[in-house]
């Protein structure tokens, strides 16, 4: 439930996929002279999330806030790189590798989306792979996760502090439990 600075493999992979995501978006908000991309990026960086991003790096936490992540392999050898805003998503594909981050869920998507039903998803990634190595398999695991995601009764939940990162979206059956605040 509690959350604080780590450098395990998964919260350095998760921070810096983290990074790239707001990075590519700041990016473009402070630079596109495209009025459509500034309204489209313009959610992310003044979004919520972004706001736990920053609150969690100034408070020293960097940017290790609960997120789902999935790594898949494939034998696909392209490089891939796929952001959603909504839900805020990013998979970034590296040779065989395939990272997959649903960012600040609170470990909803994990919760959820894991063991049986997720090595269906995998096996069902490596048969598209077995049939043709240049279908793009790894779009598929990505559609399927923020699919599901999208499909979650629940809305994540943190409360942040000097020291720690508290994630109670797994500890409350309320569906929003921003609406029981008001």
């Amino acid at each position: 439930m509690m959350y604080g600075p780590e450098e395990s493999a998964t919260a350095i992979v998760t921070t810096w996929l983290s990074k790239i995501y707001y990075g590519l978006f700041y990016y473009d908000l402070i630079s596109t002279q495209d009025k459509e991309w500034l309204e489209v990026c313009s959610p992310v960086v003044m979004g919520r999330n972004f706001e736990y991003v920053r609150a969690s790096y100034k408070n020293g936490h960097g940017f290790q806030l609960p997120s789902s992540l999935y790594v898949f392999k494939t034998k696909n050898a392209n490089t891939d790189l796929v952001t959603f805003v909504d839900p805020s998503s990013i998979l970034l594909k590296i040779g065989s590798l395939i990272f997959i981050l649903c960012i600040c869920d609170g470990y909803l998507t994990k919760s959820y989306l894991n063991r049986e039903v997720l090595g269906r998803l995998r096996d069902w990634v490596r048969q598209e792979d077995e049939r043709d190595v240049r279908f793009p398999s790894h779009k598929i695991a990505l559609g399927e996760i923020a699919a599901f995601r999208n499909c979650i009764p629940k809305k994540p939940k943190f409360i942040l502090s000097d020291d720690q990162i508290i994630n109670i979206s797994l500890s409350t059956m309320v569906a929003n439990p921003d609406e029981l605040q008001d």
